[in-house]
């Protein structure tokens, strides 16, 4: 039955998150275009002094440079315009099926509270991932090909000396991924809390999402801190984002979010 569930989530939300995707990757393409232009027109006021050390000559570059950063900067604020509406609309799509006239009907299919939330939060990641994963292998791709054809002091590592750090990077993205489905569980239980207070749900789930996030982000820096302070310490060892205090923490809050929200909205559901 989940696997239906999903389906049916799928199909009634493709129309507006495909449209909000594809916009998406024709600004990363945009980015990438123009990223490819700034490179080659900085490269080419760029010299390698005898230290070592790289110079730009910023003052003869040209109008069109600025021109073309500004257009990076607008397409950027643009993504993270999109990147918002995308969770609106989904965690709004998610309040009408749960807690609306409209979630009543899902309650009368034949499936367990727990299979229809958990439809529902599945295909708000389902979409979360294609929105982020090829938007991010997009730029890198097109950072990396526009670095090899326009630095002109691009020095190519061997296999063994470039996979460290790729391996690193791709881990830090997963796990700022990850970190992302921990804020969006958060507020799906952040809505099934504010559910349980008739006459305030929107200003408890704002004010309860606005004391978790901030208790999260304190604990994730804490952790960085600690990492610097006892590097050798499994707890805090290895790196700084991806430390195994942030995962293990990161991992707990999830699952804690998310046994909470499928508890709350049972009682909610019972109480109704």
């Amino acid at each position: 039955m989940l696997k239906k569930l999903i389906a049916y989530d799928l199909k009634r939300t493709r129309p507006v998150m495909t449209g909000i995707i594809l916009f998406t990757f024709l600004l990363t393409i945009i980015i990438v275009i123009t990223n490819a232009f700034t490179n080659k027109i900085d490269n080419a006021q760029t010299e390698k002094l005898e230290s070592g050390l790289i110079q730009t000559h910023s003052d003869n570059l040209p109008p069109i440079y600025f021109t073309m950063t500004n257009i990076q900067t607008i397409a950027l604020l643009a993504i993270l315009v999109l990147a918002t509406l995308a969770t609106i609309y989904m965690l709004r799509y998610y309040y009408k099926t749960i807690y609306l006239t409209q979630g009543y009907l899902s309650f009368t299919l034949p499936a367990k509270t727990t299979e229809i939330v958990s439809s529902k939060m599945l295909v708000t990641y389902i979409w979360a991932l294609i929105f982020i994963i090829p938007s991010i292998f997009i730029w890198t791709f097109g950072y990396s090909v526009a670095e090899r054809l326009f630095d002109p002091h691009y020095e190519k590592l061997s296999v063994s000396a470039y996979l460290p750090g790729l391996v690193l990077f791709a881990l830090d993205i997963l796990f700022i991924i990850f970190e992302i489905f921990v804020q969006i569980m958060a507020f799906f239980f952040c809505l099934s809390i504010g559910q349980l207070c008739r006459k305030l749900k929107l200003h408890v789930t704002v004010l309860s999402y606005i004391g978790i996030a901030i208790a999260s982000m304190i604990l994730f820096f804490y952790n960085m801190q600690m990492h610097q302070m006892k590097r050798g310490t499994w707890w805090w060892d290895y790196d700084d984002v991806i430390c195994p205090a942030n995962i293990i923490c990161a991992i707990i809050l999830f699952i804690s979010f998310y046994v909470a929200t499928i508890k709350i909205t049972n009682k909610n559901l019972n109480l109704e």
